[in-house]
């Protein structure tokens, strides 16, 4: 039985947690995390009925697989002790924390089999997209493990480690830009007279049903002209739209973000 450690256990950790659990109560992995305060290991342990640490040597010790789901500036904060320590030697690593390179892993941490994931924040309710890529030293089995177990919480894409900032621009942000879209369009149809209620259950419609209809038209500009006539109300919407450069400006904005995950690193 592969035993899995989520060293640090906050938002991102605990979408682990959740995601992994049904794996660890079917028997095929063993699933603990780690967390500093009290309160919250107490709170985890309620919730999900799983061993949580309150030493991140004692959890990466007891693991064969470890999950660092920690800010990146904690990590900088402890990597040079755990490299003294030899903490992760023998440990396969998967590294959620942005702007940490394979290379910095390796020297700072003392992590040589690396992975590194970005997710997007569907992987909270177990339907993300994980962007990932490995050092080295990784093994094709050691693939297909954390693979598996990955998958548990959505698709996983095997991606370049130069590709990690476009996808943490796009992928990573992304849910923001969306919820501002729809924040929007819910206070328009508040403006031309619909309750808040009825303006969000329709905003809310268009946006589970999207995914579904572009498959079926294959690609947004299609679908786009399946609703526009000629000089209809939507044709007049989109006019305002494109006069007020919102794709361009949808664009510059993840460009925008790409440069700032790209500094980060």
């Amino acid at each position: 039985m592969i035993k899995i450690g989520i060293l640090g256990a906050g938002r991102v950790g605990e979408a682990f947690l959740k995601g992994l659990k049904p794996l660890h109560e079917e028997g095929k992995i063993f699933v603990a995390a780690s967390h500093r305060r009290l309160e919250r290991r107490e709170e985890l342990g309620r919730k999900y009925s799983l061993k949580i640490f309150s030493s991140n040597d004692e959890l990466v010790q007891s693991s064969d697989i470890v999950i660092i789901t920690l800010k990146p500036d904690q990590f900088r904060a402890l990597s040079e002790s755990m490299k003294r320590k030899a903490l992760f030697k023998d440990k396969t690593v998967i590294s959620v924390m942005a702007g940490i390179t394979l290379d910095e892993l390796r020297d700072k941490g003392g992590i040589e089999k690396a992975f590194r994931i970005m997710p997007t924040l569907g992987v909270i309710n177990q339907n993300g997209l994980m962007a990932m890529c490995a050092s080295s030293h990784v093994e094709p089995q050691d693939w297909i493990d954390v693979e598996s177990i990955l998958s548990a919480l959505g698709d996983v894409i095997r991606l370049e480690e130069d590709k990690f900032a476009a996808f943490t621009a796009l992928g990573g942000s992304g849910p923001a830009y969306v919820a501002l879209i729809m924040e929007s369009l819910i206070d328009s149809g508040v403006t031309i007279g619909l309750s808040r209620s009825i303006s969000k259950k329709i905003v809310d419609h268009l946006f589970l049903s999207l995914v579904g209809l572009v498959e079926i038209y294959e690609h947004p500009i299609y679908l786009r002209e399946a609703v526009m006539s000629p000089n209809g109300t939507t044709a007049q919407g989109l006019l305002c739209l494109e006069t007020a450069a919102v794709k361009g400006n949808i664009i510059q904005a993840v460009i925008k973000a790409y440069q700032r995950a790209r500094e980060m690193e």
